[in-house]
């Protein structure tokens, strides 16, 4: 028998299996370390040529902003120019001037010159015209021989004393602008109260002799530059920080910034002056800011770079940042301007500027750390390959089944979705049809109302699911509506009260008189909120009382403007401490939720997130042993929409839009409209029927697809209702075929309960006009077929449309001028209500007219909805007293 062979290691030498690991962790260490070198490199030089590229782009706008400056300046002092230079040529101008020249230099010598007179006629027909500020006429000694104003004539000249060399020029021949400087005298711009000197310019240009070429005098146009001066600044402004401004040879700015409320409060404006020659363009040498505001004289600081630059001629841009007379980095461009004798620039901070490629920045070097991270996992991955492998089949094979089970929850919803809304639609149809019946008695129509509010209810609930699954896919919505707060509290109170007597309970509702009995809010989700919270407190308290309260308060995190408070608070059991941590979330149930062994624990889940969702927020505070108040915070919106609270009004009094029609309001000798309904459920069918024909529609049915298309084909409808799931052919395919054989001229609109699958994008571009969903809403469905064939209705109370007026009835006087003709009483009360804002006593005189003279009501009923007080108290005016 042979011996064994045996494998005999060398003494000291590592085994060969951790020799090979090794050398794979360095391996994958050498690459992971090559691979972030390179990535670092290269991140580092796209970024570098990143930011380059994007302070070019800048530069290159900044610089458009000014040539654009440039070209508008140039042509506003041609047109100011030439306005002088047709005062200065005038022959009355020239003529008055030269006899003026021979009066005496004191002021009433001047004023009392006839050719003075004649020089105040002629520019007071025109100064206000042109929309200048003043006219100045000015002698070779320098002294004002004429002004609109009488302050200023026979004194040396404003413009001689501060800007010589400008007045020169003009005398020399030439026109010139005079850059803004400072005066005593107000401008004609409403300044009434003025503690600080104001800021003054002019157009200067000379006046020939008449009968030669000699200048005599220098006629000057004074102009306010805050007006169009600096709105050509203004609209050189990028961004939200960027600003353009001009500036003088000494730094001064002559226009106004639109920082001045900052520079205010950084100490750079003093008492209200205004920017304009009281601010100097200085380097600050840090960035002020109210916490450290400036504490130097401008006077004694150094012109920032832009303005050092552009006074000297040097360069015209900086886009590497240099720091603005607020010390805030800033990008720039400039230019002087030597016609004018003034610089202006264009800049902006230097943060928003690169804010682009400070965001990309971050991303690249978040991207980057992860880089670094994924590097080196990736070489321990690569070591443990096989170890990760099986991880990742695992993970895989988990997410197949989470894959699998989301789509058949999907499914699920769709389905449920779909069989629940289809005999929904049935019963709360008729249990609005059956309100309508006048030989139900009170007690009957409550119970039909119970009925109706029963399925309401459950509806909601449906709708809620699905808003709960839209929330796990991030797709909720806000569907807001105007509700009456006060309705909602009292259907709480009947659903919840009785439950709460069932138990022994007493159930209390506190309103504050300050909430608003009408808002615009997501009323579905405000309606489960409270509802999850009333039946969580009921089901969990076993003595003493349950309650809602409804108040205003002040919560300026969620709105500037007062935000209701909705409270449900009982005498339960409490909650302790750390249950209340964990009580919002899924699933999760406080220990009187495990004893009652009921629930899912997805109610307050649901509600938190509904109330975050809204903008507000659900608090808890509780106790054991003492009880439990949860609040709900929410901002709210007062309703105004006149209309949308009529609607209100209408479903809080148990009234359903839609079914106060009585029948149509067809033109003489006019054919019922034609209106086919494709519905495979005779109970739909039934309910269509008799909601449509005594209303006076000529009415006919299909049960299918197939159907439908052969109606359409013998009959000719005027409008079909199609539901989309029928037998043999479903509604959309029915819809392609019609289509195809009779254009897109007849109105078809789909109606169906599958309100989670259905896509409205894909039903439109299938060949529908729109689409409803199920259960049917009256007042929708005869709103579509109003819009779509231009009916009109009849009502309860015999109303008919205006277009059912008599021909006599337009030979009266406009209804809204026989307001006048109404009792004094009445009269006098709606002036009252409308005085006071009170809608609810405009609208109750309205119905007192109306009971008088309908047309006048009609009248009032549109400026009334638009808000438009003003017509109907000039109609009140016009009424005798």
């Amino acid at each position: 028998m042979p011996e064994p062979t045996t494998t005999t290691a060398t003494p000291g030498a590592p085994p060969l299996a951790s020799l090979s690991s090794r050398r794979r962790r360095l391996t994958w260490l050498v690459i992971a370390l090559l691979f972030l070198a390179i990535a670092g490199l290269g991140t580092w030089i796209g970024l570098d040529r990143i930011e380059d590229r994007t302070r070019d782009r800048v530069e290159s706008s900044l610089v458009v902003v000014v040539e654009t400056i440039q070209d508008s300046l140039r042509e506003w002092f041609r047109t100011e120019r030439e306005f002088a230079q047709r005062m200065a040529r005038r022959p009355e101008v020239a003529n008055a001037t030269r006899d003026l020249l021979t009066a005496a230099r004191d002021p009433d010598s001047l004023r009392s010159h006839e050719a003075f007179g004649k020089l105040r006629d002629f520019f007071a027909s025109r100064e206000d015209n042109e929309g200048k500020l003043g006219i100045f006429i000015i002698a070779p000694d320098r002294v004002n021989l004429f002004s609109m104003r009488d302050g200023n004539v026979g004194i040396p000249n404003l413009i001689a004393e501060a800007r010589p060399e400008r007045l020169e020029q003009a005398f020399a021949g030439e026109p010139a602008f005079v850059p803004p400087l400072e005066t005593d005298v107000p401008l004609d711009s409403g300044e009434t109260d003025s503690t600080h000197r104001v800021a003054t310019m002019f157009v200067a240009t000379p006046i020939r002799d008449p009968e030669g070429d000699e200048i005599i005098a220098v006629l000057t146009v004074r102009l306010d530059p805050r007006n169009d001066f600096t709105r050509i600044f203004r609209t050189g402004r990028m961004g939200v920080s960027g600003e353009s401004y001009a500036f003088d040879r000494e730094g001064w700015m002559i226009s106004e910034s639109r920082f001045e409320e900052e520079l205010n409060e950084i100490g750079l404006l003093k008492n209200g002056h205004p920017s304009i020659l009281g601010l100097r363009i200085t380097d600050p040498g840090r960035r002020l800011s109210p916490q450290n505001p400036a504490d130097q004289r401008q006077e004694d600081l150094p012109l920032t770079l832009m303005a050092t630059q552009a006074i000297d001629g040097g360069v015209s841009s900086n886009v590497e940042g240099y720091r603005d007379y607020r010390g805030q980095p800033v990008l720039g461009a400039w230019k002087w301007e030597p016609t004018l004798d003034i610089g202006y620039t264009s800049e902006i901070d230097e943060a928003e500027a690169l804010s682009v490629f400070y965001a990309t920045r971050t991303v690249v070097a978040t991207i980057l750390s992860l880089t670094v991270l994924l590097a080196f996992l990736l070489a321990i991955y690569l070591i443990k390959a096989e170890e990760k492998e099986e991880h990742r089949r695992h993970l895989a094979e988990e997410k197949a089944a989470a894959e699998t089970a989301a789509n058949a929850k999907s499914e699920f919803l769709a389905h449920m979705s779909h069989e629940i809304r289809t005999p929904l639609n049935a019963i709360i149809g008729f249990s609005q049809l059956l309100r309508r019946d006048e030989s139900l008695n009170e007690e009957n129509r409550r119970t039909v109302r119970t009925i109706e509010r029963s399925g309401n209810h459950l509806l909601t609930l449906i709708n809620d699911i699905l808003e709960m699954s839209k929330i796990e896919a991030g797709q909720l919505t806000l569907n807001v509506e105007s509700v009456s707060l006060l309705g909602i509290a009292e259907d709480m109170r009947e659903m919840m009260g009785l439950k709460a007597s069932q138990k022994g309970l007493e159930f209390q509702l506190n309103w504050d008189d300050e909430v608003p009995e009408y808002v615009d809010i997501d009323s579905g989700k405000f309606r489960q909120i409270v509802l999850n919270l009333l039946s969580n407190a009921v089901k969990f308290t076993d003595s003493g009382h349950v309650g809602l309260s409804f108040s205003m308060i002040k919560a300026p995190t969620l709105s500037p403007e007062p935000a209701l408070q909705v409270e449900v608070f009982d005498t339960g059991p409490g909650i302790s401490k750390e249950d209340q941590a964990k009580l919002f979330g899924a699933f999760f149930q406080s220990d009187a939720g495990r004893k009652q062994q009921g629930g899912t624990g997805l109610g307050l889940a649901i509600s938190a997130k509904f109330a975050e969702f809204m903008g507000g927020n659900l608090r808890l505070k509780s106790k054991p042993g003492e009880g439990s108040v949860f609040t709900l915070c929410l901002p709210v919106e007062v309703s105004t929409n006149l209309g949308a609270i009529s609607a209100a009004k209408a479903a809080l009094a148990g009234q359903t839009a839609g079914l106060d029609i009585t029948g149509l309001a067809l033109p003489e000798g006019a054919a019922a409209p034609k209106i086919l309904v494709a519905e495979d459920q005779p109970a739909n069918r039934e309910l269509m029927d008799r909601l449509l024909r005594h209303i006076g529609f000529d009415l006919r049915f299909a049960e299918n697809g197939v159907e439908a298309i052969e109606a359409v084909d013998e009959w000719d409808p005027d409008f079909v209702w199609m539901d989309l799931k029928m037998p043999e052919m479903n509604g959309d395919e029915a819809t392609i075929r019609i289509r195809e054989k009779h254009g897109d001229s007849l109105p078809i609109f789909a109606l169906t309960a599958s309100a989670l699958t259905v896509d409205r994008p894909s039903l439109l571009e299938k060949g529908f006009t729109e689409m409803l969903t199920k259960p049917i809403k009256p007042a929708e469905i005869f709103h579509a077929m109003k819009e779509a064939l231009d009916l009109e209705y009849h009502t309860k109370g015999g109303e008919t449309t205006p277009e059912l007026a008599s021909p006599e009835a337009s030979k009266e006087a406009p209804p809204l001028r026989r307001l006048a003709e109404m009792p004094e009483s009445l009269r006098d009360q709606l002036r009252q209500h409308i005085d006071l804002g009170d809608l609810n006593g405009i609208k109750a005189t309205v119905e007192e007219i109306r009971a008088i003279d309908p047309a006048v009501a009609e009248a009032l009923d549109e400026p009334l909805a638009n808000f438009a007080f003003a017509s109907i108290v000039e109609a009140l005016q016009a009424a005798p007293r």
